[in-house]
């Protein structure tokens, strides 16, 4: 969603990184009021016009909007963390970030606290690796964050590591 793709992005968050407290309170406090006007403005004909992010419609961009602000607040502790995100959420999360999972195992994902699972990402003839724990917890794992309890992986039914994750889709 910026202007140079990739290269800017990055070159606009080290920008932006450089920035006090009191310059980014006021940034995040600007953006906030400029986005909430925008999307006020939204009717309901909108939503399925095309947007530039990821040859998606307006409904694609304002997903985005909500996961990268759910999490970025939470990263600033501005906002609820990962123990407090919404089981929609999480489960958008699981869905959006399903490219994280590694090529080359079948990862299954199982909730502890939550009746529907997503689908296992990667190749069925893969050896499956499978990771347990709540459903927040999962979220935030594969969000890159630090889940709040402890995620349990097994691979032929023997304990094992957290796969790594590939990079954010």
């Amino acid at each position: 969603m910026y202007d140079g793709g990739f290269p800017a992005r990055t070159a606009a968050i080290e920008e932006g990184s450089r920035r006090d407290a009191a310059a980014l309170r006021q940034a995040v406090t600007d953006t906030l009021a400029e986005a909430s006007a925008a999307w006020a403005a939204v009717g309901p004909a909108d939503w399925s016009r095309p947007v530039g992010y990821r040859d998606d419609d307006l409904r694609g961009a304002l997903l985005c909007w909500w996961r990268e602000l759910t999490i970025h607040t939470a990263d600033a502790l501005l906002g609820d963390g990962p123990a407090h995100w919404r089981p929609a959420l999480c489960h958008h999360l699981l869905d959006h970030l399903a490219p994280r999972a590694p090529k080359d195992i079948r990862l299954a994902l199982e909730a502890t606290d939550d009746a529907a699972p997503p689908p296992p990402y990667g190749p069925a003839d893969a050896p499956t690796a499978t990771v347990r724990g709540t459903l927040t917890d999962l979220a935030a794992w594969l969000a890159g964050r630090a889940p709040r309890g402890p995620l349990h992986c097994t691979r032929a039914g023997t304990g094992s590591p957290l796969p790594a994750l590939r990079d954010w889709p």
